[in-house]
């Protein structure tokens, strides 16, 4: 019921006495003037509506509003009437410029225990109980909701509204002890409170309590914020199923975050891949400078390997395109948001998201094979390199060689002539002197 009123704007915040059109479900409970409390003279509120003459019938789903007149009001429904009648206490505290209360699901289950206790049944604020119940002192109030006559939600929601009201319009006999704790000032503390019920043992009554303390409130969730949870989700038709899916997308959520932790790694990883392409670059043009003193031959070998290196790399600088394209990532984080209104749509998506990421790690993994393979290659090319090249120096020694010997050749002929020259002037000067004499 609560969802159904909630997000259908069900809620009545006209007068009381008048046609709500439907809207059955009151957030603004009457509250006398604190200077006048004695004019109270009763609110005519008909909540006992069946289902079937409002329009609030298309919302009922196969008996989720209907209370079992011998166990009782279920948990559940316990729940929904708690949220309902302190959200009436807190727009009558907000009316006055109070800090509304928050009502946590564990402060809810100890509410539940007091409200089991034969102390509460009896009126007892009984001391001990209430410091078994909720480890602490407590502000409370303690009275009955009479339990005949509810057959369903809005019964139970009317039955209730008549304790409040008392509580609140006439307390005089309790000296208004009732109201004080439904409206007292808690300034900026934001007061934990809690009501609590139990179907007496002859199911006449429903024990109702009420307890707070300005104690931090715990750590578990607020119930009151389900209210505005179900007004979010907008309003709801006749054939609909309401499906809770914040679970669901909450671990899509962590999916997202996942895969793009992995696009970060993939591009990381991307980043390596150019640096080692950078440096294989850079040996590439130093061994071609050197290759310049090759023959032919050489160069046609050099050249071959030259074309098959450039070949693995650009097959390899096409699959790194592709990885650093974030496309299919992103086509993912797309599809998982769509899911948060489709759950079917949601699933499929995601396993085409995960399908994306597998293609993009297995090219990335190819991607550094084929790396691998061109570091090899290279490795086998300055290895041949290597071979070459020494294979021209021992050419060049042995031409150096060749070259030394016939110099010291061709010098021994020449210093033969030199010899014979010199004896040839030897002999010159010789005639020249029997010539001079004769």
């Amino acid at each position: 019921m609560l969802e159904n009123v909630s997000r259908n704007n069900l809620w009545n915040v006209a007068d009381m006495n008048a046609d709500s059109n439907g809207n059955i479900v009151e957030q603004n409970i009457y509250v006398t003037p604190d200077n006048d409390k004695g004019s109270y003279s009763g609110v005519n509120r008909n909540h006992s509506i069946a289902p079937s003459s409002s329009v609030y019938d298309p919302y009922y789903e196969d008996g989720m509003d209907t209370v079992n007149s011998q166990t009782g009001l279920t948990d559940a429904q316990k729940q929904e009437l708690a949220i309902l009648m302190l959200n009436q206490i807190n727009h009558a505290r907000m009316d006055r410029g109070l800090k509304p209360f928050v009502m946590t699901e564990q402060k809810y289950q100890q509410a539940q225990v007091r409200a089991s206790q034969h102390s509460a049944e009896v009126f007892d604020h009984n001391q001990d109980d209430i410091n078994s119940a909720f480890g602490q002192d407590q502000y409370e109030n303690l009275a009955y909701i009479d339990a005949n006559n509810i057959t369903n939600m809005l019964d139970a929601l009317s039955s209730a509204d008549n304790t409040l009201s008392s509580m609140l319009n006439a307390d005089a006999s309790s000296d208004w002890g009732h109201r004080e704790n439904f409206l007292e000032d808690t300034g900026t503390l934001s007061a934990n409170a809690a009501f609590g019920m139990h179907l007496t043992d002859d199911g006449q009554y429903y024990v109702l309590t009420f307890d707070y303390d300005l104690s931090n409130p715990d750590s578990t969730p607020n119930m009151m914020d389900r209210i505005a949870q179900y007004q979010a989700m907008g309003p709801i038709t006749g054939d609909s199923h309401v499906v809770d899916n914040s679970a669901k997308i909450n671990d899509l959520n962590n999916q997202i975050s996942n895969l793009q932790n992995t696009l970060a790694s993939q591009q990381s990883k991307l980043q390596n891949l150019q640096t080692q392409l950078q440096n294989l670059q850079a040996q590439k043009a130093n061994v071609q400078f050197d290759l310049s003193q090759l023959n032919a031959d050489q160069q046609a070998e050099y050249n071959n390997a030259k074309y098959t290196l450039n070949t693995i790399n650009d097959w390899k600088n096409g699959q790194l395109a592709n990885i650093n394209k974030d496309g299919h990532v992103q086509e993912a984080i797309n599809k998982l948001n769509q899911a948060k209104t489709s759950l079917t749509a949601e699933q499929s998506k995601l396993a085409q998201a995960n399908q994306d990421l597998k293609n993009a790690t297995d090219m990335q993994t190819q991607a550094d094979t084929n790396l691998q393979q061109a570091k090899d290659g290279l490795a086998q090319l300055n290895q041949v390199l290597a071979t070459k090249q020494a294979a021209l120096q021992t050419a060049k020694d042995n031409a150096n060689a060749s070259a030394n010997q016939a110099v010291k050749d061709a010098q021994a002929k020449l210093d033969k002539i030199n010899g014979k020259i010199a004896d040839l002037n030897k002999a010159i000067e010789a005639t020249k002197a029997t010539i001079s004499n004769a």
